[in-house]
């Protein structure tokens, strides 16, 4: 990487008194007040103090530290009215000059984004990854794209602050490594989290894409509304929430495993090594498998088929979507869900499979609680997973214990 990228993206020194007195270098200690600004908008140092029960002192070090990051500047001065000596002065986060890089991946497609923090985009490139074949030719077609907004962020002086990585597919809980990524198998055993770390020496989470769709989603839901979200491609994945908190995948819960929960009692091999799994029955890759049919072996040219009139695609299309419906009767009452979403490349066939979606429902909700759960098609859109991403990548910042 560009040795002048390195030097730019490194924080200011921070004044000798300051590190001595809250004795970290980083901006964990100064935590609570970066997330108070966020909330406020503006603060004032008094303000901050009084709000935090902290000293004006030890407030004031906090304040330096974050202004000497580059995290923070002066907005403006606030009037005082009837009283005597200066004006405090209000402080906000400098919003456009500090960003997320965003690294998305899709069926056949990665985007890299350059997002500061108002949610501007400074940088968005995406390149076609289908015809690559091995894990490192992709990494290669990675790095250049993420040195492309590593310029850029050099240019506009927007200081990446973190970056996440969307990717489908699954991955191990512990190392954020791709176990299974069905469109692309070149991406599996990768741990990008690791590699963006290593290599661009920044902090870095990878997540499933499913999680980002729901972020993305539910931002435009009232947050107590629950939300699932389901995606359809080559597999099925499933992500339920509330209040921007992810419900449907707490430590050792696995209902988000949605494809890989059994449906049939030593059916179908699927390619998790186990039998019986939902996936192996109304995941894309096995409709296309047990349609065999030459011209149609990619999820776009499915699609296609069955808007085109193939009957047999069709059917099969509709039978998988009540086998969904089945399956997803239990999750729906674990999680509360009040509003489902479902999405993917399938997904775009929404209004041929809903009536069979809601056959499936029926298997153990009424006709009036299926109607209340408002079934729609997910809004499974780029712009949809930029937000998600960015709102991830905010939490993950702005609150890395969450």
């Amino acid at each position: 990487m560009d040795p002048g990228i390195v030097t730019f993206l490194m924080p200011k020194e921070i004044p000798q008194y300051v590190q001595r007195r809250l004795s970290k270098k980083g901006f964990a200690s100064s935590l609570r007040l970066l997330q108070l600004m966020r909330a406020e908008s503006s603060v004032t140092q008094r303000g901050a103090a009084k709000t935090l029960g902290l000293s004006f002192g030890t407030c004031s070090l906090h304040f330096k530290k974050l202004e000497s990051l580059g995290l923070i500047h002066r907005a403006d001065v606030q009037d005082k009215v009837g009283v005597s000596g200066p004006s405090p002065v209000v402080w906000e986060i400098a919003c456009r000059k500090n960003g997320f890089l965003l690294v998305l991946f899709r069926t056949s497609l990665v985007e890299v984004v350059l997002i500061d923090f108002s949610g501007c985009v400074h940088f968005r490139e995406q390149e076609n990854i289908s015809r690559q074949n091995t894990g490192k030719s992709l990494l290669a077609r990675l790095e250049r794209l993420v040195g492309k907004a590593l310029g850029v962020s050099k240019k506009t002086k927007c200081v990446i602050r973190h970056a996440l990585v969307a990717v489908p597919g699954t991955m191990d809980k512990e190392t954020s490594t791709v176990i299974q990524f069905v469109h692309l198998p070149v991406v599996n055993g990768i741990d990008f989290a690791g590699w963006i770390s290593t290599r661009f020496d920044l902090p870095c989470n990878c997540v499933p894409t499913g999680e980002v769709l729901y972020y993305g989603e539910a931002s435009c839901f009232p947050p107590e509304t629950r939300v699932m979200a389901v995606t359809w491609d080559m597999g099925i994945g499933m992500v339920a929430g509330v209040d921007g908190q992810i419900i449907s995948s707490p430590e050792k819960l696995f209902l988000s495993e949605l494809g890989h929960l059994r449906v049939r009692p030593n059916g179908r091999l699927c390619y998790c090594g186990r039998k019986g799994c939902l996936e192996a029955y109304v995941g894309g890759q096995a409709i296309l498998d047990r349609l065999d049919d030459p011209a149609i072996q990619t999820l776009d040219a499915l699609v296609d088929a069955v808007h085109a009139g193939h009957a047999t695609a069709l059917e099969m299309i509709r039978d998988a979507a009540r086998l969904i419906g089945e399956s997803l009767t239990w999750p729906l009452q674990v999680t509360g869900t009040e509003k489902l979403l479902v999405g993917g490349s399938l997904g775009a066939l929404f209004p041929l499979f809903r009536d069979m979606l809601e056959q499936g429902l029926l298997s153990l909700f009424v006709a009036d609680e299926i109607q209340k759960m408002d079934l729609a098609p997910l809004e499974d859109s780029q712009e949809v997973l930029v937000r998600g991403a960015f709102e991830m990548a905010c939490c993950c910042f702005f609150s890395p214990a969450e």
